[in-house]
């Protein structure tokens, strides 16, 4: 596979900027992050397509992506940009209705918000990632998107694993609270995917510290961003 090679490192960007993102991190990642980025290089013309789907950098003409999960065998560099646990969490109204969970046991008798990407037996830890048990949850309603995953919750239709950059917003806002909160589930690795062989192109590492600042913020961490 050829890569790009850079010959003009410091020429001020422009034209068109194509990345793709993973859906439900365009309000409180995304767009913060493009729009810094165009006030930096305000010659660039962005373009984000948000999908779930692994995007191949060149089939698709991608200058960046960001994808989460396990990324594929190929020769595209992959720059880390967080790791995410999942989090069990409900609204006000659902608890207050049927309860709270203190146990596993508790929770196993509980309505269950499952996606398509849940296994049989969910993986559960806790916060340190270490003691790991397999518990099976019957659901009351799966879905196959993060966005009706969360929406489900915000309507009270049982407990949902959910992502923390997803969960953090609407803990902090009150609409949901953490159940089990010395419980997690499994790790999900994010990564930005970029051509290069050697240095970036200024806006492909703007973007990717910017995306990545949003990203750990939107998670509740604090960064040293610049």
């Amino acid at each position: 596979m050829a890569f790009k090679e850079l010959s003009q490192v410091k020429a001020q960007p422009s034209g068109p900027f194509k990345v793709s993102v993973p859906p439900f991190s365009e309000k409180e990642v995304v767009m913060p992050a493009i729009r810094q980025l165009c006030i930096e290089f305000p010659s660039l013309i962005p373009e984000i397509v948000v999908t779930e789907k692994w995007q191949d950098l060149i089939e698709h003409n991608l200058d960046a992506a960001v994808f989460g999960g396990d990324i594929k065998d190929c020769e595209y560099r992959a720059l880390p940009v967080s790791t995410v646990s999942e989090v069990f969490c409900a609204s006000s109204r659902y608890l207050a209705q049927f309860g709270t969970p203190k146990t596993l046991d508790d929770l196993i008798k509980h309505q269950f918000i499952s996606t398509a990407w849940h296994r049989p037996k969910i993986e559960v830890f806790d916060n340190r990632l270490e003691n790991k048990q397999l518990i099976s949850l019957r659901h009351s309603v799966k879905v196959n998107s993060l966005i009706t995953a969360l929406e489900a919750t915000l309507l009270d239709m049982g407990i949902a694993l959910l992502p923390e950059f997803i969960a953090q917003t609407h803990v902090e806002s009150g609409a949901i609270q953490r159940v089990l909160p010395e419980l997690r589930g499994r790790d999900w690795h994010f990564y930005f995917l970029h051509q290069y062989t050697g240095e970036k192109p200024q806006h492909i590492s703007r973007f990717y510290q910017l995306y990545r600042h949003y990203f750990l913020k939107a998670c509740g961490r604090v960064t040293d961003l610049q």
